[in-house]
């Protein structure tokens, strides 16, 4: 049971080390959470372990102690459509988080369902925007909302913070440091 616990620490909505490294996509992710002219749908795509849950989890704590009043919350599988619309009924900027959106069948009818403002979402995929998952996706999109949000979508993709076996080593050092 303590290996567990252990193991839990790691998973980067935790945030047990301080966040670094990906300043420049924090910025342009809350730029386009404040910019009311901006389309309500992100696409932050990026292979395993490159940081976008843990670059969601600073967005996410980015709004929320802004001076704005944000409400952020996780679309879970099977209940994005549900998110969406309780999203819109609060009256409030909300940022609805989709984690692998490249594999759930639901996204596209909570695409349908967004409201005319007040409502980001922020999809987090393994395969890149031009990938079939983007394809079949925009395809099941219906409604005048629902096809402007996929056609004015932003989109962001992580590379490794760190390719070479040495940089690698000083990122883990660096993070074990400030555990």
């Amino acid at each position: 049971e303590g290996q567990l616990q252990a193991l839990g620490l790691l998973d980067a909505r935790r945030a047990v080390t301080r966040f670094r490294l990906r300043g420049r996509e924090l910025a342009e992710l809350v730029g386009w959470c404040r910019d009311p002219g901006a389309g309500a749908v992100w696409v932050l795509a990026g292979p395993a372990g490159a940081g976008k849950t843990r670059l969601a989890v600073s967005l996410a704590q980015e709004l929320v102690e802004g001076d704005e009043s944000w409400l952020v919350g996780a679309a879970y599988p099977g209940l994005a459509i549900e998110a969406v619309q309780a999203a819109a009924g609060l009256g409030l900027p909300v940022l609805v988080v989709v984690y692998q959106a490249d594999t759930r069948t639901d996204v596209a009818a909570a695409l349908t369902s967004l409201p005319a403002a007040g409502v980001r979402v922020l999809l987090l995929a393994r395969e890149p925007v031009d990938g079939p998952w983007w394809t079949a996706l925009r395809r099941g999109v219906s409604g005048f909302r629902g096809q402007a949000a996929v056609a004015q979508v932003g989109r962001s993709t992580l590379g490794p913070l760190a390719t070479a076996r040495g940089d690698q080593q000083q990122l883990f050092d660096k993070a074990v440091d400030e555990y």
